[in-house]
């Protein structure tokens, strides 16, 4: 009887580690998984931040006030660039998502020359390119995923929410 379970104690050691193994890597992707989804939804929460900054500016300000405002959009922008690139960094990025970051980067830049003109030149802001502006960052953030994903459906719906950010740019 000594012998049968002298055969069977390795068995049963092996099968323990297997499962163990597979346990270990099964916790350290439902991690990872958490991870990535905090950091997109810290990206979406930037958006959201942009978005609002936007909606505070009007034709009722002074021009001291708008370029308080104008210059919040700015940092508010910068904080979204951030903020994709370490959604890059941190996760099993697309394609889709460097794409994203160079719009957003163009975007940065577009909205920099729109400040820079309301600074330097006094000029009116011109509420034609700003409603505009307001208006794609609300259906961009509308459009994008409610939550992160590794799957081609969220590359495809985050594709589809970019759109509206090269309309700005072009």
């Amino acid at each position: 009887m000594n012998k049968k379970y002298n055969k069977i104690i390795p068995f049963v050691v092996v099968f323990v580690g297997i499962i163990l193994i597979v346990l270990y890597f099964n916790q350290s992707n439902t991690d990872k998984l958490e991870e990535n989804s905090n950091h997109y939804t810290s990206f979406v929460s930037s958006v959201q931040t942009l978005e609002q900054t936007l909606t505070q500016i009007d034709d009722s300000k002074n021009d001291d006030e708008l370029a308080v405002l104008m210059f919040d959009v700015y940092t508010s922008i910068i904080f979204v660039n951030d903020r994709i690139t370490l959604l890059r960094n941190n996760t099993n990025s697309s394609p889709q998502m460097d794409t994203l970051s160079n719009e957003f980067l163009l975007v940065r830049n577009f909205y920099e020359s729109q400040v820079r003109n309301h600074l330097s030149t006094k000029k009116e802001l011109n509420f034609e390119i700003h409603t505009n502006f307001e208006e794609k960052i609300r259906l961009f953030l509308n459009d994008l995923p409610k939550d992160y994903e590794s799957s081609k459906d969220f590359d495809q719906q985050l594709k589809k929410a970019m759109a509206h950010i090269k309309a700005i740019i072009n």
